[in-house]
């Protein structure tokens, strides 16, 4: 429970590694201690070596309490608090959006916790070990549920990670057959094939763009595919009439993801490793992803929005074309994945150097450029 409060809190896997108990008992820090020698002897100090403890909710809320008076946690960096997520976990439970086990009873038997039962739930410790109950009771009493569990994939659909902020991609034109990412379409609408450029938080114009594209595949002019067990298939485009949309950038907690209705999520196509990865499009409920990996047909698009490329498309940088985006997008990644270099120069440097080995074909960018661009995330980066 503790990991799971962690990720909706937080939606990093850091947040979720510190709460495992698995890493936190190999975890050792430096705790002082006095002491007194012999019975009536002089009193001294020193630090010890000490494995850290379980984790526990009343440790989870405790820490980021700390964190917050120290200033060693950006508040505005996290979706909610540990005592919020804590309560978002406890009303999912209940509706039920997923199930939970405990282990329970004398013969400690892993069971599966009625939903009804977590409106009076509440967490106690016995022993530095979190237990669920409706009062506090004592091991192997009825009503009483020990080691619960979630499940996992339940949490993701619920509270997916957040979506790359970045400026807008590299646009993807709809030349020649085959499919395109549906994400990639509506960016080709939306920007009137690279000719405007816009704030990519701009929901209006997502919605605009989206509504378009819905209705040409809704009246299957716009042929659309997805995967679904594994296989590829065309999808009979009706179902997406009226569709709601999780759109693009936008990172607004909304009711979608608490209700069986299904609608269409779409994320940023930064690459393919990324799209693969689950940064995708999807028609999912709550509790179900229907497809995945969502294609639209490059001639259909190309034949109701026959816009004619005829400037680079823009980055969302003034001047002559550039591949900053690009660079914020990787040092994102690098930051999330905690490598970041002991200097900005070198940073800089190495940014430099991976832009010239995998996107040859985009404009160079100079260290200085690369310094100035993402001097501010590193900053932020250095000091998490």
């Amino acid at each position: 429970m503790p990991m799971a409060v962690a990720w909706i809190a937080s939606r990093t896997e850091d947040a979720v590694r510190d709460a495992w108990d698995v890493y936190r008992e190999n975890c050792w820090d430096w705790h002082f201690k006095e002491s007194r020698i012999e019975f009536e002897g002089p009193v001294t100090g020193g630090f010890f070596l000490e494995a850290r403890s379980k984790a526990s909710m009343h440790l989870l809320v405790l820490s980021e309490s700390y964190d917050h008076v120290t200033g060693e946690v950006d508040a505005d960096a996290k979706w909610m608090s540990a005592g919020a997520a804590e309560q978002a976990l406890l009303t999912a439970l209940s509706i039920p959006c997923f199930e939970a086990t405990g282990v329970t009873g004398l013969e400690g038997i892993r069971v599966s916790i009625p939903p009804i039962e977590w409106i009076d739930l509440k967490c106690f410790s016995d022993v530095r070990e979190d237990y669920y109950s409706a009062v506090g009771a004592r091991r192997g009493a009825t009503g009483r549920y020990d080691k619960v569990l979630v499940p996992r994939k339940g949490l993701i659909l619920l509270w997916p990670a957040s979506k790359p902020r970045t400026p807008l991609p590299q646009l993807v034109r709809p030349d020649g057959p085959g499919y395109m990412p549906l994400f990639c379409a509506a960016q080709w609408i939306a920007t009137s094939g690279g000719k405007v450029d816009f704030d990519p938080c701009d929901t209006g114009r997502w919605q605009i763009a989206f509504q378009e594209l819905l209705d040409r595949i809704s009246s299957n002019e716009v042929r659309i595919s997805g995967v679904r067990d594994g296989a590829r298939q065309l999808i009979d485009g009706v179902v997406f009439a009226a569709c709601q949309v999780d759109y693009p950038f936008s990172d607004a907690a909304n009711e979608l993801g608490w209700s069986e209705v299904y609608y269409l999520q779409s994320c940023p196509y930064l690459d393919e490793e990324h799209w693969r990865r689950g940064f995708d499009d999807s028609f999912r409920n709550r509790s179900d992803v229907r497809w995945r990996h969502l294609l639209v047909a490059k001639e259909d698009i190309a034949r109701f929005w026959p816009f004619e490329l005829t400037s680079p498309p823009k980055s969302g940088a003034a001047g002559r074309p550039s591949s900053m985006h690009l660079i914020q997008a990787e040092f994102g990644e690098r930051a999330a994945r905690g490598e970041v270099e002991s200097t900005l120069k070198v940073q800089a440097q190495l940014l430099a150097e991976w832009l010239v080995k995998n996107y040859r074909e985009n404009p160079p960018a100079g260290r200085k450029a690369i310094e100035n661009r993402i001097r501010a995330a590193y900053n932020k980066a250095r000091r998490a």
